[in-house]
């Protein structure tokens, strides 16, 4: 993911490349900062849920999401993941 796009946003940053396999592919990076195995879990969670939800819209790229260290898990993350989730169909849609 050298070659990544970076795109930023308040709690997050999500990391995209284009890939060949047809379809959107999710990873993500914790870090123990964020805090105990149960929080780090559960935003797991909360990541993987809300890109099933959207990954129909999503065009085909391999895409890595870093919560950043003031994250919390609220409706504002959620928002934040899904306004990240808005521009990178944009981006990919106009490229």
């Amino acid at each position: 993911m050298r070659s990544g796009q970076r795109i930023q946003g308040r709690l997050l940053v999500l990391v995209y490349r284009k890939n060949e396999v047809g379809f959107a592919r999710l990873g993500m990076a914790v870090s123990r900062k964020f805090g105990s195995a149960v929080a780090r879990n559960r935003l797991k969670r909360l990541i993987r849920e809300r890109f099933r939800l959207r990954q129909h819209e999503l065009p085909a790229c391999d895409i890595l999401i870093f919560p950043r260290r003031n994250a919390r898990i609220d409706s504002d993350f959620v928002r934040d993941l899904d306004g990240l989730f808005s521009r990178l169909g944009k981006r990919l849609a106009d490229a």
